[in-house]
């Protein structure tokens, strides 16, 4: 049973570093005391305290303001295999959602806009965990 709520907490962060559009439903469902790590609950708080801010949501801020908050994240702390596992199957999961709702709502109407989206997504967010891999 921990193991799954491991893997649900890691999920859920990774879904915030990827995609901050899924921070807005996540704050719906859940507390920075629902989270069982320390890792959780300060990503969580302050992905939450920089949207409250209206400020951007990406691994380099929340890094940021988890320093200003007193607590130092680093690359050891995301460095489990297992959590980039996961986080990469939500970050997978959120990137296909957006891409799912662009069809629908008729800003993506070609295979071919599909493709220069979903590349310009990718490179977006490889530009955004940069910095956290010493790049």
């Amino acid at each position: 049973m921990w193991q799954m709520a491991l893997d649900s907490e890691l999920i859920v962060v990774g879904a915030i570093l990827g995609d901050s559009r899924t921070l807005r439903v996540i704050r719906a469902e859940l507390s920075a005391d629902d989270f069982r790590t320390e890792l959780g609950r300060v990503v969580f708080t302050a992905a939450c305290s920089l949207e409250d801010d209206g400020k951007p949501v990406d691994p380099v801020t929340i890094k940021a303001e988890a320093a200003s908050n007193g607590t130092a994240l680093t690359i050891q702390d995301l460095s489990s295999p297992k959590y980039y596992s996961t986080a990469a199957q939500a970050v997978q999961g959120a990137l296909y959602t957006a891409m799912r709702q662009s069809v629908e709502d008729g800003s993506i109407t070609t295979l071919q806009d599909f493709i220069k989206e979903l590349e310009r997504r990718h490179s977006e967010f490889q530009a955004m965990i940069a910095p956290l891999n010493g790049g």
